[in-house]
């Protein structure tokens, strides 16, 4: 199900379903890919996975596609297994990559 957004990141409009992909109007350029989607709170939204293009190829920077951050959480609760598996602390290796514990907490609470 996808969550459609005028100006801001899009939201389920049933609290019993979440949305897998979201819509959102904010201004994402092309290379962006991958990039974080966040509020104005800097809580993880969504990750950014692809622009709207017209039928000639011209890409509409205020209409793109993101990954929602629910749907991301299993891959992040596997990642920390993973790494809690071989005996390191996701934290430690979150630090060293250069993301901060306030990173961490914002994708733990989305």
């Amino acid at each position: 199900a996808a969550a459609a957004a005028a100006g801001s990141p899009g939201s389920s409009s049933s609290s019993a379903e979440k949305a897998s992909m979201l819509i959102t109007t904010a201004a994402v350029h092309g290379g962006a890919s991958g990039g974080a989607l966040v509020n104005a709170s800097g809580s993880l939204v969504g990750l950014v996975t692809s622009n709207a293009k017209h039928a000639r190829g011209a890409t509409l920077p205020h209409c793109n596609f993101c990954i929602s951050a629910a749907e991301l959480r299993p891959l992040y609760n596997w990642a920390q297994q993973q790494q809690q598996q071989q005996g390191g602390d996701p934290r430690s290796a979150s630090s060293s990559s250069g993301s901060s514990s306030s990173d961490q907490r914002r994708l733990r609470n989305p």
